[in-house]
């Protein structure tokens, strides 16, 4: 069993829930994942279905460093959440995480912004659990909320 690792980040859009939920799902990954060390950016989505709605659809990702990704929706709840695995992957990030379980979920403030609540659980390798805790996460916090970011920027373009 591995020891696994949560990151959270939150951020609140000026959209209602349904654009916000709308524009995540549909989201560009290249747009939002640019990359940042010791991360590579995610280049290309491979074998993406053209949507992102329904359980089982899965994807791959070409990263900067020339590396790989697999990526497959594991639970979707129209307007309120999406849940997704990362496996198969293949950068240097091989030999501390075997897994990613990312969920994004939005709540509307029944006004005129909504919350957005992303967390990823960094399942660790045997043995490599004190440095994803201590070296990684935090890095990946940066990563995940420069990622946030743009994704709320992108979040305001389409409204």
């Amino acid at each position: 069993m591995s020891t696994i690792t949560t990151v959270t980040v939150t951020g609140i859009a000026k959209a209602d829930q349904e654009t916000v939920f709308t524009t995540l799902a549909a989201i560009s990954l290249p747009s939002i994942f640019t990359g940042m060390a010791p991360f590579p950016a995610v280049l290309e989505v491979h074998n993406n279905p053209g949507r992102w709605n329904e359980v089982g659809l899965t994807r791959n990702s070409l990263l900067s460093d020339g590396t790989t990704i697999d990526e497959r929706l594991t639970s979707y709840e129209p307007n309120e959440r999406f849940s997704y695995q990362v496996t198969g992957i293949t950068s240097v990030f091989r030999h501390v995480v075997t897994m990613i379980e990312g969920q994004w979920n939005i709540q509307s403030d029944g006004q005129s912004t909504t919350r957005i609540i992303w967390v990823h659980s960094l399942h660790a390798k045997p043995g490599r659990s004190w440095l994803l805790r201590y070296i990684l996460a935090p890095l990946w916090r940066k990563y995940m909320e420069r990622a946030l970011a743009l994704a709320i920027i992108s979040i305001g373009q389409t409204q």
